[in-house]
């Protein structure tokens, strides 16, 4: 009989609240899905009446690869066994509570290892699985306790929890690491994104590159290790095709991941820069009369232009029959205005709007956008 005060939470629901903001993954067979599996370390926190499911936990995790701490009996008693254990606790990626009225009762060694994973779970991105294994009352446990979705197996406690551990390991395997690119005068910007965490320091290096690099360190402190915060971004030298890049990261507690294999395409790269820039940064024609002439100037759009197959436009009409001539660029990260550009059209002192329609580089368009002349 589970506790009433508790609302009961299936594997799948449980699964669902820790995979919810993982990147989406294409589906796997089960050769693929083991294939893809990485071994995690693991503390198991009981009261010493669940000795033997405790035990039981730990040998299916180990037969699974994970590197599992719950033998806390073996420890010298002291100083060094508070240590020790205040070391597994903060090295764990998961901290699994076996909840029962022991546990909880004041003076359990159990519930000194909760208040460090509390602690570990904020600063560090430890999970944390409450499991209930005896039935407990809910008012009954630590504040931080009931604040966390609690497995409550409906069958085999074994076997509930198994799974909802696989399933946070295929989470912490999923790549975390993104990057998208600006482009700049002074260069490529690669912009690094690190999902689910913080990292100390972050590396990269290019696929025909032998060395990693670091992003190097800023003079802002974490505010929960004091360290410097890492940069997530570098400047590289625009390049053209494609490249491989890989990107590795070191944690809050000094632990390594990746290196994570990602690809930079230089076209992909240029268009998305510049759509990004286009959509927030409108209108994209400006209009001035000038010497008893009415002029609409496409500079604007000439800056992206390394990004632009065709800028084509037409005067209080539809039909998009002229072109902007320009130079087309000599690679990819080149934006200046060249000497034979066409900045500027002249249009009759009555028009209207100018309609123009964008087409990339890569063959997409945008669909045509009026740019309305105020009268």
């Amino acid at each position: 009989m589970l506790s009433p005060e508790i609302n009961p939470v299936s594997v799948t629901t449980l699964v669902q609240k820790y995979v919810c903001d993982a990147e989406v993954s294409p589906i796997r067979s089960d050769d693929e899905r083991a294939a893809h599996v990485r071994s995690m370390r693991v503390f198991l926190s009981y009261s010493s009446d669940k000795v033997d499911l405790a035990k039981r936990i730990a040998y299916a995790l180990k037969d699974e690869g994970d590197d599992v701490f719950f033998d806390r009996d073996s420890l010298p008693v002291g100083e060094t066994y508070d240590r020790r254990i205040r070391e597994a606790i903060q090295a764990a990626e998961v901290f699994i509570f076996l909840i029962s009225p022991k546990a909880i009762s004041s003076g359990c060694y159990a519930l000194a290892e909760l208040d460090i994973a509390e602690r570990a779970s904020a600063g560090l991105g430890m999970k944390v699985l409450p499991v209930m294994v005896s039935q407990t009352d809910f008012e009954s446990m630590p504040p931080y306790l009931r604040s966390l979705t609690v497995l409550q197996p409906r069958g085999d406690i074994l076997a509930e929890t198994l799974a909802v551990v696989a399933d946070i390991r295929l989470e912490l395997k999923r790549e975390r690491v993104s990057v998208s690119v600006t482009v700049a005068n002074s260069g490529w910007i690669l912009n690094f994104f690190v999902i689910g965490e913080r990292p100390r320091e972050l590396f990269f290096r290019f696929g025909d590159e032998a060395d990693f690099k670091s992003t190097g360190l800023t003079r802002v402190p974490d505010s929960t290790t004091g360290l410097p915060l890492p940069r997530l971004q570098t400047t590289v030298a625009p390049f053209t095709g494609s490249r491989d890049l890989f990107v590795k990261y070191v944690d809050a507690r000094g632990r390594e991941h990746g290196p994570y294999p990602l690809v930079v395409d230089a076209v992909r790269s240029v268009i998305a820069s510049a759509q990004e820039a286009l959509e927030i940064t409108r209108p994209w024609v400006s209009f001035r009369e000038f010497d008893g002439r009415m002029l609409a100037y496409f500079t604007h759009l000439l800056s992206f232009k390394n990004a632009l197959k065709e800028i084509q436009y037409s005067v209080d009409n539809d039909t998009l029959s002229s072109r902007i001539h320009f130079t087309p660029p000599r690679h990819p990260g080149e934006t200046e205005i060249s000497e034979g550009d066409e900045i500027m059209v002249e249009i009759p002192p009555t028009a209207g709007y100018v309609c123009v329609k964008l087409v990339f580089i890569d063959g997409t368009e945008w669909p045509p956008e009026r740019f309305n002349r105020v009268l």
